[in-house]
């Protein structure tokens, strides 16, 4: 796509533009040329507007939207065509509930009440510990050392 239709299609008078701005024009050509329609729509989206404002394109020069024409279903359909498969809709049954299928004279039934209480400060009850004995819960201590070991002493330095 050339700027001076990518400008026809963003409705901006690129001669206008370029004539009254050329460093501008030039310098953002030269910037589309380089990374394409796509990506330059993207980044300069912002300027468009004010382009757009400054530099209007005429109601001649305007472009028509291309409007894509819709097939229309035929009657008779070609025997040497390959038969293509109607598009498939999951659609799982529904359960209905036996409160739905009872007529309306019958009162549902109350909800199960819940078992067991639930704490109002935010602590959990703690459950008993199961008593253990005195051997089970005593550290190993570390074996004895027999006699006492003798600590050196510093040498002297007497002169």
């Amino acid at each position: 796509m050339a700027f001076q239709s990518f400008l026809r299609h963003k409705r901006i008078h690129a001669e206008a533009w370029q004539q009254a701005r050329p460093e501008e024009y030039g310098k953002l050509e030269k910037m589309f040329e380089l990374i394409g329609d796509v990506s330059f729509d993207q980044q300069k989206k912002f300027l468009f507007n004010p382009l757009r404002l400054s530099f209007p394109l005429p109601a001649d020069l305007i472009p028509e939207p291309v409007a894509k024409p819709k097939a229309a279903p035929t009657a008779t359909a070609d025997p040497q065509a390959p038969a293509k498969a109607p598009a498939m809709k999951m659609k799982l049954p529904l359960k209905k509930s036996p409160a739905a299928e009872a007529p309306s004279s019958q009162v549902a039934a109350k909800p199960p009440a819940l078992k067991g209480k639930v704490p109002l400060k935010g602590k959990l009850p703690i459950p008993p510990a199961e008593k253990t004995t005195d051997e089970e819960n005593a550290k190993p201590k570390p074996p004895a050392l027999k006699g006492k070991v003798p600590l050196k002493k510093k040498p002297s330095t007497e002169e």
